[in-house]
């Protein structure tokens, strides 16, 4: 396991939050811990690395929870038990860092100011000061001073009672007894503490925790929190998830934690402001993307990145492969990619584009990632351009799509040697939603899956004889790109732009073992590894006739598999790990021509309606919801309205 150390001090900072101050002389360093490492291996190990001697200095190592609030301390390990607890969080965390802090620097530089208890308060205070409220944070209390004594100089005190109920200043009064109550007097909601004789400490006497008023009732200023003080609140559920809580989730959260009600348009603004905190705002991240795209590079040795703006400086395109996924590729992958584009989410819109291979296990290997700012030419030729540095045009090259037109005419452009293929799913659901198509659509899925010309060519004939409409159609969409038998390259069973599902389905499918089928003879040729059928040449598996034939000669069939279905070129693909970038983004050190560089984002407005979350329903999963609510329905008689039989075969009395 690689994890990240870095050398330095913590510190608790005025905002109540611990910081690790990284040493800029000693920086940082990358160390593999097996999962028995020890205590005393791992300082070892720092050490080493760092070129300190052991013997003339303690070293701490700690480490902060990612799950943690930023005020909570940092975890010091002192022993075998808390470096096998940071291994097993780090499997589930994979961003966390260790901290060292080596002995001869700064001691406890990261506590806590020391207070004497004992001493007698400033006389240049008077013995008095103001108590400072933060009105924000806590719009909800009223302070009742009873006794005001001598004040001293303290740390920042942060006590909470209740969502909008909790008082922090920057001084801190030093009252006889401290009284705190809601705004609203017919309100439960209080606390009373008594201070120490002498003392800056004070002990809570009473706390009544649970809000009685109503929101409704509040006045205006004190009526509900800010979305800011929601959002610190709720932040970590954003924490390392894709979607985290949304607005109803928040309210109830709020509700039953906090005993304070929100409604939805404030739900909803907290919810931005605490995804904003924990990602960024996408406004600001597109002037990263130059240094990103360079710390990138520097972590994975071999990545490919380029990015374009127009000439208002405005993000246009960008494009990302990874040096470990081109080297996977050309060392044994089915030479057959798969591109497509999908629309993004967020609030500046814009397209995803991807280029997907298959490994020999039928699972996704992902060539090279894209974005752009509209699916149209010129962004899918600008993609292919980039695609084409990392892979060239081959005859031994095929490409799938779903029918975009840009698509088509990109390749046709910058890979005119490799074949292109479409996919077999949508061109099913344009015969079903333009031609109304729903009793041939399984006979064209069979004739696009045939492996000889003449079943094709039988499917093909009883299609047109149904529909010419349809005949006409598939004719114009080109039968070499969606007919298996007559595609000019190597697609191997790959279909659709989904492969992953369609090569798992394909594979789970339940195989007979026989020799003779319908009637029709069918030649094996071991040697060459064909069969008559079509499918052992084509898919480059062994089909059930070749199995059937090897097992009746005593031969293994694994040897008549292609090597890239073998698991020694499964497990090489996989060989070099994709590498995050391991450096803090204030500790980034980029050229100056990188610094300098300067992207905005696009020129974006919010479409009317609605925003969609998810895909829209396909004409075959219309089919599908159809045929399963016929099944899951029951018929019931019309004469005595029971179930199981119809009016004709009523037998019961009336």
């Amino acid at each position: 396991m690689h994890i990240y150390v870095r050398s330095g001090v913590w510190r608790f900072c005025d905002n109540n939050e611990w910081r690790f101050v990284v040493d800029e002389k000693n920086r940082g360093r990358l160390l593999n811990l097996e999962s028995t490492t020890t205590f005393e291996e791992l300082k070892v190990l720092v050490t080493e690395d760092y070129g300190i001697d052991q013997s003339t200095g303690d070293v701490e190592l700690s480490y902060l929870p990612t799950d943690l609030s930023v005020d909570c301390p940092p975890v010091v390990m002192m022993n075998n038990r808390q470096v096998s607890n940071l291994l097993s969080y780090c499997k589930r965390k994979s961003t966390i860092s260790l901290c060292v802090t080596f002995n001869g620097g700064v001691k406890n530089t990261g506590s806590r100011e020391k207070f004497d208890l004992n001493k007698e308060p400033d006389a240049a205070t008077n013995g008095y000061d103001d108590v400072n409220v933060d009105e924000e944070a806590a719009p909800m209390i009223v302070v009742e001073e009873k006794r005001r004594v001598g004040l001293a100089k303290s740390p920042k005190t942060h006590h909470q009672g209740g969502v909008g109920s909790s008082s922090k200043s920057s001084s801190m009064l030093a009252a006889r007894f401290w009284c705190i109550r809601c705004v609203d007097a017919r309100c439960k909601w209080s606390l009373r503490a008594e201070c120490f004789e002498r003392s800056l400490y004070f002990k809570i006497n009473k706390f009544v925790e649970t809000h009685t008023c109503a929101p409704s009732e509040k006045s205006k200023f004190c009526r509900t929190p800010s979305a800011k003080t929601i959002g610190r609140l709720i932040m970590h559920n954003y924490e390392g998830v894709l979607e985290g809580p949304k607005p109803k989730d928040i309210i109830n959260i709020i509700q039953s934690e906090y005993g304070h009600e929100l409604s939805y348009p404030q739900a909803w603004e907290s919810r931005e402001y605490a995804i904003n905190e924990v990602r960024g705002i996408p406004k600001k991240s597109y002037g990263k993307i130059p240094k990103y795209l360079y710390m990138l590079q520097q972590a994975n040795p071999g990545t490919y990145t380029n990015y374009e703006v127009d000439c208002d400086g405005r993000f246009k395109y960008l494009f990302i492969s990874f040096g470990q996924s081109i080297r996977g590729f050309y060392k044994s992958i089915r030479k057959v990619i798969v591109v497509d584009g999908t629309f993004l989410k967020s609030k500046y819109k814009g397209v995803m584009l991807v280029a997907t291979a298959v490994d020999g296990n039928s699972n996704l290997y992902p060539i090279a990632f894209g974005a752009a700012n509209s699916e149209n030419d010129s962004s899918w030729e600008w993609f292919l351009i980039q695609l084409k540095i990392l892979i060239a045009d081959d005859r031994d090259l095929a490409f799938v799509s779903d029918r975009h037109s840009s698509i088509s005419k990109s390749l046709g452009k910058i890979y005119p040697l490799a074949s292109h293929g479409i996919c077999i799913h949508h061109l099913i659901g344009n015969v079903i939603t333009f031609h109304h198509g729903r009793g041939v659509a399984d006979m064209v899925a069979k004739a696009s899956k045939a492996y000889r010309v003449t079943e094709f060519e039988r499917l093909f004939k009883n299609i047109c004889n149904i529909s010419p409409a349809i005949g006409d159609y598939l004719q114009d969409a080109n039968v070499e790109k969606w007919a298996r038998c007559h595609f000019p390259g190597y697609r191997y069973d790959i279909n659709t732009n989904n492969p992953a599902e369609s090569i798992n389905s394909a594979l789970r499918t339940p195989r007979e073992l026989q020799v003779k089928a319908n009637g029709v003879d069918f030649v094996v040729d071991l040697e060459q590894r064909t069969c008559s059928c079509g499918k052992f040449g084509i898919g480059k598996l062994p089909c059930r006739h070749a199995i059937k034939g090897a097992y009746a000669i005593g031969k293994c069939i694994y040897p008549y598999a292609d090597d890239v279905y073998t698991t020694a070129t499964w497990r090489s693909l996989y060989e070099e790990t994709i590498n995050p970038i391991g450096v803090p983004e204030e500790e980034w050190r980029v050229p100056e021509v990188v610094e300098s560089a300067k992207v905005l984002p696009p020129e974006t407005r919010r479409q009317p309606g609605r925003r969609r979350k998810r895909r829209y329903e396909s004409a075959e999963d219309k089919i599908k919801a159809s045929q399963q609510s016929q099944l899951s329905k029951k018929h019931k008689c019309g004469r005595c309205g029971k179930e199981g039989h119809n009016r004709v075969t009523c037998d019961v009395a009336i």
